[in-house]
């Protein structure tokens, strides 16, 4: 089975720069809990992933250091790592480290940012 029979969406994306509210309402026009960060416009680079869990905790942590001036961008973790969707569930290549710390979402080379 390849990692395209998994995925049924394209990734969504938001800009680094976008606040904190704009990130989680778009999460919720597109029903999904996570989001592949970027900078630029041709093509957008992605810089990172930010998932709804990083808007409820680390930005309340992070909003008394910084204030209004938090970004999405400033929540961004490790950029996800792309796979081709032909690539297969099982192959060992695609699948991160036990001891990696990030998630690891399928992305496939594009995704726009709104």
């Amino acid at each position: 089975m390849n990692i395209s029979t998994l995925c049924r969406r394209a990734a969504v994306a938001i800009d680094a720069d976008a606040s904190l509210d704009e990130a989680a309402l778009r999460m919720f026009d597109e029903h999904v809990g996570a989001l592949l960060v970027v900078t630029g416009n041709n093509p957008p680079k992605v810089v990172g992933v930010v998932t709804d869990r990083d808007i409820v905790v680390d930005a309340i942590a992070r909003r008394n250091a910084l204030g209004d001036d938090l970004r999405i961008g400033h929540l961004a973790k490790s950029p996800p790592l792309p796979v081709q969707g032909t690539a297969d569930v099982h192959d060992r290549g695609i699948a991160p480290a036990p001891q990696a710390q990030w998630p690891v979402y399928p992305y496939f080379g594009t995704a726009a940012a709104h």
